[in-house]
């Protein structure tokens, strides 16, 4: 392997020839200068609005040894680029999603500024238990001051102080998302001038030898690599490079250029991280050449934008993210000045921005330097070796958890210390609603799904991915996964209520209480909650029960639903396939995705990441220097052999199914756990048949197990007609289907009895066993599809394996 140039920390330049072969998005316009104009967006190579724009499109692909033959080196490591540029971005733009995007913030100012985030602790200690210490002393004096006067003005205060503090703690948040932005801009002006400065040099180089002996120019250079030998992946200037940040005073910025400098003004940074708001578009208008041979200086667009551009019109225009995205991502407001003559950007919470910085990262930074952990920033090399020995000499239980990464031993402290602070609050009755009947029932809940993941990944595929990654994937679709899917389907119902009503008021409908038989419609529904409820909306007295009076607007949606069965028969379908269906199963796929593990890297990535380890120790400071002062590189580094990494395609395709079936498992824990504790809290013996019944029918595990049929379809098969909505829509509909029958039934059911019929015990039983016979069918045919697919798909990939060797490099997304 060749050795890195002095002044280059960040991998081996590559020759002319190597660059024109590969094509690389990043690669330099070998008759050009390196001009800023290649990073357009305002000083970045892809939009602020971008996201899912450069990550969908382009088939993933394996390169198995029969292919290799036929493909040049080179047209490999150009694949394996595009493959690795396709699935981070991809990831990225889905972690600065998730979370607020707290999580990728992190990782893009570790991969810039080294530093390190936060402890999980001073978070805590800071966004949590200070202001809840503040709130509880607030319950305190509201309690024990005697004053009425007094009392209120200190717990208004000590209320507001709250809101205070976390205005205070976005503002700190918010300046700092605004610093790592602005030096992302200085250290890639610094990488354009010392990419620029080089060229100059490799030129005057070129002329010298020239006039001299009359040498060829591609043996020129001093290293070999051709006349503009310019690594295209070299990150930016040396870590010790000082940067200048702007200051508070807007005169001094605009003094100094720094808007012209970096390509953005103090004020579109400042939009680009606000909390709401909107930002200036950066997408001028479209001039897309033919080809990227033919872009120049004056383009509009980046060769690497162009080029996705291009990949993605030849591939109808990406995949399912990308065309929802793109739905709402259109430049508005052109007539307000201050937005500009493009338009802008609606924003929340610098989720483009972050997506934006974070590309970035993906574009500039080698695959070796991003190969570190979320949080703890620790590279995969430091631990996955012990696991790849245990994998070989299968070890036991217990020397798997030893083996495990920072990440994954704080996620099950975390788990263990909120347990005991649960079961601490349950035995004091610190909570009046707490006991330990229900830290029982917590932890049945969480026994259930840990026993399920046990069965299937110990029992079963133990060797094809390890506990470290099922533990990482159980806490993404846990965590990660349900707060997105609940999030969206919460906007997506208000939209969606608030579209119906906006049509039944435009069709006049009013509801009133008076339901010709003399008696309140609300009461033949069903719902005893909604008479108390309408009677006080109402001011009607119980006496005056037949008043023809307005109800409101839930109400008058229940009646239209009522008098229009088709009706109400679309709204259970959309509810149950769209809003319920398509944004778990989505989300579900979005929690395999944002986990990026070492047991689905490449060979090819891991040895590289063992080649420059000396480089990326030095820059996580996670091993200490050796007393000569070099970086003293741990033995399990030394001894790890890469070409452990190559299994078989049936290894790979169970370990994509487990690592799915993993995300599915945690987010129907946190599911059940709301379901249990929030929608069903009357009494133990609900609590407990919510519990059997969401495990005798786990429909989010077997949905991400045909989904993971799907993803293997497309990574291992190399199955290019396989999109991100052929991957979800087998279990959209399985999940959707399931959900219509259980609404459609029990909404029938309340629609066709009166109160007093329907909560009678022979019309619940009879109700109660046919959700269970309709369930059961649903969840066998499910089942089924997965066995006879599996098998099916396993007999491909053992002849795909037989064809191409015993083993080959796979890589999945």
């Amino acid at each position: 392997m060749e050795e890195p140039n002095k002044g280059d920390s960040y991998g081996p330049p590559m020759s002319t020839e190597q660059k024109s072969a590969a094509a690389s998005p990043l690669s330099l316009n070998a008759q050009e200068d390196y001009h800023s104009q290649s990073r357009p967006y305002k000083g970045f190579s892809t939009p602020f609005c971008g996201l899912f724009q450069t990550s969908g499109g382009l088939p993933t692909a394996y390169i198995n040894v029969e292919a290799r033959r036929d493909k040049s080196p080179l047209q490999v490591e150009h694949e394996q680029n595009q493959h690795d540029l396709q699935t981070s971005h991809l990831r990225t733009d889905i972690c600065s999603l998730a979370c607020f995007g707290v999580c990728q913030s992190d990782q893009t100012r570790y991969l810039f500024t080294h530093m390190r985030p936060p402890s999980f602790f001073k978070r805590i200690t800071y966004h949590l238990f200070i202001p809840a210490s503040i709130f509880v002393l607030a319950g305190w004096c509201s309690g024990n001051i005697r004053n009425e006067y007094t009392n209120k003005v200190i717990c208004a205060l000590l209320i507001y102080a709250i809101f205070v503090w976390y205005m205070i703690a976005c503002f700190n948040g918010r300046r700092e998302r605004i610093m790592v932005r602005e030096e992302i801009l200085w250290k890639l002006k610094r990488r354009e001038e010392k990419i620029m400065r080089r060229q100059e040099e490799q030129r005057r180089s070129a002329r010298g030898v020239l006039a001299g002996s009359g040498s060829d120019i591609g043996k020129c250079g001093g290293g070999g690599g051709g006349q503009f030998d310019i690594p295209y992946n070299i990150a930016s200037v040396n870590t010790e490079t000082e940067y200048e940040y702007y200051s508070d005073d807007d005169e001094e910025y605009h003094r100094n250029n720094y808007d012209l400098t970096l390509g953005q003004t103090r004020f579109e940074m400042n939009c680009a991280h606000r909390m709401c708001g909107c930002y200036p578009s950066d997408i001028a208008p479209a001039t897309t050449p033919t080809h990227m041979d033919n872009v120049n200086n004056d383009s509009t667009e980046s060769d690497y934008m162009l080029h996705q551009s291009n990949a993605a019109s030849s591939n109808n225009n990406g995949d399912l993210c990308t065309r929802i995205w793109n739905a709402f991502s259109k430049p508005c407001l052109k007539c307000v000045p201050c937005c500009g003559s493009f338009g802008c950007h609606l924003q929340l919470c610098g989720f483009c921005a972050l997506a934006q910085e974070a590309r970035e990262a993906n574009l500039i930074l080698p695959r070796y330097m991003r190969m570190i952990d979320y949080i703890t920033m620790e590279p995969f090399l430091l631990y996955y070796p012990r696991i790849v020995q245990l994998r070989t000499r299968n070890g036991s239980f217990w020397d798997h958890c030893n083996a495990l990464s920072l990440l994954s031993r704080m996620i099950l402290q975390t788990l263990a210390a909120v347990f005991v602070t649960m079961l601490g609050i349950s035995l004091v009755n610190a909570i009046g609603y707490w006991n330990l009947i229900d830290m029982g029932v917590l932890g049945a809940t969480f026994f259930q799904a840990f026993a399920v993941m046990y069965i299937v990944h110990w029992g079963w595929h133990r060797n094809d991915l390890s506990i470290d990654a099922v533990i990482k994937y159980f806490a993404a679709g846990f965590l990660l996964c349900t707060s997105m899917a609940f999030g969206v389907e919460m906007m997506e119902y208000s939209l969606f209520r608030l579209i119906l009503m906006s049509v039944v008021s435009m069709l006049g409908v009013e509801q009133v209480e008076d339901n010709v038989y003399g008696g309140s419609i609300l009461q033949s529904i069903g719902y005893p909650n909604f008479e108390d409820r309408y009677l006080q909306t109402t001011g009607v007295e119980e006496s005056n029960n037949h008043a023809r009076s307005l109800a409101d607007d839930s109400d008058i949606l229940q009646g239209f639903f009522d008098r229009q069965p088709i009706a109400r028969i679309i709204y259970i379908l959309v509810t149950a396939f769209l809003m319920t269906g398509l944004v778990e199963e989505l989300c579900n796929y979005f929690g395999f995705v944002m986990v990026d593990h070492p047991d689905f890297c490449s060979e090819h990535e891991l040895s590289k990441s063992k080649a420059m380890i000396s480089t990326q120790l030095s820059e996580s400071d996670d091993t200490e220097p050796s007393h000569d002062g070099e970086q003293e590189i741990p033995e399990a580094i030394t001894s790890f052999e890469p070409s452990a990494q190559n299994r078989s395609l049936g290894s790979i395709r169970a370990g994509v199914t487990v690592a799915m079936v993993a995300v599915a498992l945690g987010f129907s824990c946190c599911e059940n756990i709301l379901h249990i504790f929030v929608y069903n809290r009357s009494s133990f013996q609900s609590q407990i048949t919510t519990l059997i019944a969401k495990s005798l029918f786990p429909v989010h595990p077997i949905a991400a197990a045909i989904q993971s049929i799907y993803v293997c379809r497309r990574d291992l098969e190399k199955d290019t007609s396989i999109g991100l909505g052929r991957v979800v829509l087998p279990s959209v509909l399985f999940h959707g289907t399931y959900d219509f029958a259980q609404l459609l039934i029990s909404d029938s059911w309340k629609r066709s009895q009166a109160s007093q019929y329907f909560y009678s015990g022979d019309n619940q039983y009879r109700e109660t066993v046919m959700i269970l016979c309709i369930s059961f069918a649903i969840i066998l045919c499910g089942g089924l599809f997965y066995i006879l697919q599996s098998r099916r798909q396993y007999d491909r990939l053992d002849q795909l394996s037989r064809s191409s060797g015993s083993t080959c490099e796979v890589k999945t997304s």
